[in-house]
């Protein structure tokens, strides 16, 4: 109905914008990219996350040898004292 009585009058309407939902042009635009932006970060922090979590378990499996190396010392240290203690 604008148009028509814009034309009546000699005035050019702008070509209209369709809106999305509730958002004008520009901000369903700028929502976009904000959704693009989040996107993008989500996918750079798995991969983080997943670098991580490599790290971590080679960490874990290096202490349990660790811990193993440690306890078979122990074990050593203790059948060498016995040893000495019955030498002595």
């Amino acid at each position: 109905m604008l148009n028509k009585i814009s034309l009546e009058h000699s005035i050019k309407p702008l070509a209209t914008e369709k809106t999305r939902g509730t958002f004008e042009v520009e901000e369903y635009k700028e929502h976009c990219r904000q959704a693009d932006n989040l996107a993008l970060q989500n996918v750079q922090v798995e991969a983080l996350l997943t670098v991580k979590k490599a790290v971590l378990s080679s960490t874990e499996t290096q202490f349990a040898e660790q811990r193993q190396f440690l306890g078979d010392t122990r074990e050593q240290v203790r059948e060498a004292t016995a040893d000495l203690m019955e030498h002595t």
